[in-house]
């Protein structure tokens, strides 16, 4: 902050990325009151945000708890015309879900296309996670069929999201499934799923077809299959 009041003495004058880089780390740092006094000031000096900044500002209220700040700059940003592009919106989408507002996100994330936006796998992704951590993982499961449907490929984050969400709520049949479709398409399961298909399926089931056929989807575990017989 002392070195951005000091680039008009030096003859400079500070531009977006210098506002959005201080911009990131007072968000970062949750001093919210500084981050939006500073983005106040960074209008007031006549430099105009672009969206990469309006991202920082709307991903920090969100993450800061300032959802109803954030959907209102958002609901000023459109009613000045102002093109909002999908990280913009995948941003309010994660907000809402962090705020257990899910019929919101789901409004939001199906009116995309009607905006001309093409939602792309980190939004897709964004909304599974949404929908796996508030229990309707039915929802989640429709979802990735849509998503493939639409054209949009599933990664590794898609499939270890929807797997933790059945796993977590002892689905396991379900997350078989998926873990295998995971594995067939050269995905594999990340550290965290790898945990909670030891911790949980192992310890509920010793039935030597499944371990086995858990081994051979996590061969590398962290814990290693073997040792938790």
């Amino acid at each position: 902050m002392h070195l951005l009041r000091e680039l008009p003495c030096k003859g400079l004058k500070p531009n977006a990325i210098s506002y959005y880089s201080i911009l990131h780390a007072l968000f970062r740092s949750e001093k919210c009151g500084a981050a939006c006094d500073l983005f106040d000031d960074m209008q007031a000096a006549g430099v105009v945000p672009n969206i990469p900044t309006y991202c920082i500002l709307l991903d920090g209220l969100c993450k800061n708890g300032y959802l109803a700040e954030a959907l209102s700059v958002v609901s000023m940003l459109n009613s000045n015309g102002i093109y909002l592009d999908i990280a913009v919106y995948t941003t309010i989408i994660d907000g809402l879900c962090k705020d257990r507002k899910l019929e919101s996100a789901r409004d939001i994330f199906d009116n995309l296309s009607s905006k001309g936006l093409m939602t792309n796998v980190i939004t897709y992704n964004t909304m599974m996670n949404g929908l796996c951590q508030g229990g309707l993982l039915d929802k989640a499961n429709e979802l990735l069929v849509k998503m493939e449907e639409n054209g949009c490929k599933p990664d590794d984050v898609t499939y270890n999201t929807i797997v933790k969400g059945f796993l977590k709520r002892e689905r396991y049949r379900e997350a078989m499934t998926l873990l295998e479709e995971m594995r067939a398409r050269g995905f594999s399961a990340d550290i965290s799923t790898s945990e909670i298909v030891v911790d949980l399926l192992l310890a509920k089931s010793q039935d030597p077809a499944q371990l086995e056929m858990i081994k051979r989807i996590l061969p590398t575990s962290k814990y290693g299959v073997e040792n938790t017989k």
